[in-house]
């Protein structure tokens, strides 16, 4: 290649990643927002049963890069949920926290 060819390539490199980042940063500002309004939710809701619906979504909404969020609202979806003797918050939210140890974590003994 000669240099006139490697400004190209720098310089398309340079514009294609501007791109992705621009594009990209939206998205998580969204998921950022969609949390803290679930969180929001979860704490001015007027019952035990849609305060288990909001922290099992709000667990479903987590990146797997935050997997100790994610088990931590399933596990207290699950805990509410048996408090209140709702059976099938007690199966979604055992459900989500199977799918947080297998697709994030890949410890697929857990899951089960």
């Amino acid at each position: 290649m000669n240099k006139i060819q490697l400004y190209r390539a720098y310089w398309l490199t340079i514009c294609i990643y501007c791109i992705v980042a621009a594009y990209a940063s939206p998205i998580f500002a969204r998921q950022s927002t969609k949390v803290d309004s679930l969180k929001q939710l979860c704490n001015s809701a007027t019952s035990d049963t849609e305060r288990v619906t909001y922290l099992i979504e709000l667990s479903k909404l987590y990146s797997c890069s935050d997997s100790a969020d994610k088990i931590k609202t399933a596990k207290e979806a699950i805990g509410l949920a048996e408090k209140i003797n709702w059976k099938r918050g007690v199966i979604v939210g055992n459900t989500t926290l199977g799918l947080v140890y297998a697709e994030c974590m890949q410890n697929y003994l857990k899951s089960i």
